[in-house]
């Protein structure tokens, strides 16, 4: 199991961790890479709340074979599909959030992904 997120606030968390400086939509493409690899979503990679979608953070779990020729888990696959097609359709609508609410997007998600790996009874 491993966290990959874009977020600075949990790239030093306790967990593996897979941070990558990048944008959602290209974190959401790395997961789809690690689908093929065998990876499975244990975690949404969609925000609950349309509010979050303004977010330039993500974090996901992903469970991660160290077989190889692990079977390809087709619903992970679609999810990821499905979260990259509507970060694409939505980007354009969006605007980017102001500067002074990106460490409050930081802790949300940071929140968020603790409650993720409670549910999980992981940490």
């Amino acid at each position: 199991m491993k966290i990959y997120t874009n977020n600075p606030e949990v790239k030093n968390n306790h967990l593996p961790v897979v941070y990558h400086r990048k944008s959602c939509e290209e974190l959401l493409i790395i997961l789809r890479d690690q689908i093929h690899l065998g990876g499975k979503l244990l975690s949404d990679p969609m925000p609950a709340s349309r509010r979050m979608l303004e977010s330039p953070f993500r974090s996901v779990v992903l469970a991660t074979s160290k077989n190889k020729g692990h079977p390809l888990d087709i619903h992970s696959l679609q999810t990821i599909e499905k979260a990259i097609r509507h970060y694409r359709r939505i980007k354009e609508l969006k605007t980017p959030a102001a500067e002074t609410v990106l460490a409050d997007f930081q802790q949300v998600d940071k929140q968020l992904l603790n409650s993720t790996l409670k549910e999980l009874g992981i940490g």
